[in-house]
């Protein structure tokens, strides 16, 4: 995501120093089943899955 998109919806952004490492491990993506059709929630599920999947091709 833009630096000017994450602006837009009121969010930041903050880089890892590269010195951290991290074991490798799975994500899991939980809400409650009324959850399910508000358009803002499968908005941001979607977001969040596009961009971990975009970071797991680097």
């Amino acid at each position: 995501m833009s630096t000017q998109a994450l602006a837009e919806q009121g969010l930041t952004s903050a880089l890892l120093p590269e010195e951290i490492e991290f074991p490798p491990f799975n994500y899991k993506m939980i809400w409650h089943q009324r959850q399910n059709k508000p358009a803002e929630h499968q908005w941001f599920r979607s977001l969040v899955l596009r961009e971990l999947m975009a970071l797991a091709q680097k």
